[in-house]
């Protein structure tokens, strides 16, 4: 990993390439969500990032849809006690669809 993110940091995606990588963390949901709460908050930020990224990027606001479900998705990942990987799953999952 150390040797893998300084050449990511340097990298430019553009719009189709963050997609890109976001429909991949998205289609992982299920591994994600199994790997714990901090694998969850690790994906839910990243998607963020990611998502705001392409709003910046096209000088629109971020969708609202989108938006939404990674609120839902920050709220179940909030409460490590009550993390339920089952609903962090299928937000997910949502948020590919909403993806396409």
């Amino acid at each position: 990993m150390e040797q893998v993110a300084p050449v990511v940091a340097k990298k430019e995606f553009g719009k189709s390439g963050t997609q890109a990588l976001m429909q991949s963390i998205s289609a992982d949901a299920d591994a994600i969500a199994a790997s714990g709460v901090r694998g969850a908050q690790q994906a839910a930020m990243a998607l963020d990032r990611l998502t705001n990224a392409v709003a910046k990027e096209s000088g629109q606001k971020t969708d609202k849809e989108l938006g939404g479900i990674l609120d839902r998705m920050f709220a179940l990942v909030d409460d490590p006690a009550k993390f339920d990987p089952s609903r962090f799953s299928a937000e997910m999952k949502e948020f590919q669809k909403k993806l396409k």
